[in-house]
């Protein structure tokens, strides 16, 4: 394996300590490959389950993103039962704290978001001692949840109960929880931190956002200020997933980068089918 000699969590905490945050452009060309990653990895149903910045490695020198450790990544089978008891803490899905084995890679997608607020934050967006804690923490962020978001995570009386007895709770704008984060990012955890995971954006819908538009912006690639990995060589596997949507990717990959052709090609093998 190549030699990668740092992670997200030791960038971000040295980062935090000297009462800096780590340069927005390169949160968003971080965060940018995540998402690649895991749209590559839930094409193939795989499920990572333990997505968190210790486990985000980063070659400064090229500003290339790697996702490691995969002790805990599962192929999901649809109707097979998974242990719910998985994933980091901080990191961990509602539907996991809340005892579901039939999740999805959404959960992925949900650790996903809370590693990219930690980068605006300094520190975990949900860090707590203990599972009912983090329940709670999340209301708190989130607001209390409603009875048909978490009837597709829990059984339906838990549900109503769950939702009846915490219809108080407000929760609050991320622009207040993350006064540095840029409207654009907001949008994008406001879709991506939510309760009901079918609801939440899938990797490629990640990808897609307007949040990452700057990325696409061609001058930036020969701009002397940032080392630019290649992001957007796709190749036709990674664009060719399971739900394949033209409109999205034609909004992800511009038309000046390598993956185009790629893209051109699958577009046109889909319109002969």
């Amino acid at each position: 394996m190549n030699y990668v000699p740092e992670n997200l969590n030791r960038i971000n905490k040295s980062l935090a300590e000297k009462k800096k945050q780590l340069d927005i452009f390169l949160i968003k060309l971080y965060s940018f490959q995540i998402a690649r990653a895991l749209n590559y990895m839930h094409n193939k149903k795989i499920c990572h389950r333990d997505i968190k910045p210790q486990n985000i490695l980063l070659d400064p020198q090229t500003n290339r993103i790697y996702i490691c450790d995969f002790g805990s990544a599962k192929l999901l089978r649809r109707e097979e039962s998974n242990v719910s008891y998985i994933c980091s803490r901080f990191y961990r899905a509602p539907e996991l704290l809340l005892g579901n084995e039939y999740y999805t890679t959404s959960i992925d997608i949900w650790s996903f978001g809370c590693v990219v607020a930690e980068l605006f934050k300094g520190k975990p967006l949900l860090r707590t001692e203990n599972k009912d804690e983090q329940i709670n923490k999340i209301m708190e962020c989130l607001g209390g949840p409603k009875e048909e978001d978490l009837a597709v995570i829990i059984e339906k009386q838990a549900a109503h109960e769950l939702a009846k007895s915490t219809k108080g709770i407000k929760g609050k704008n991320f622009a207040e929880i993350l006064p540095t984060c840029p409207s654009e990012i907001v949008d994008l955890l406001s879709k991506i931190l939510i309760y009901n995971p079918k609801k939440r954006l899938t990797a490629v819908e990640v990808m897609a956002h307007p949040a990452f538009d700057e990325l696409r912006n061609k001058d930036n690639f020969s701009n002397e200020k940032y080392v630019m990995p290649n992001i957007f060589n796709f190749t036709q596997e990674e664009i060719n997933g399971r739900r394949f949507n033209a409109e999205l990717w034609k909004k992800i990959i511009p038309s000046w980068s390598d993956g185009y052709k790629n893209l051109t090609e699958v577009i046109a093998i889909k319109e002969k089918k």
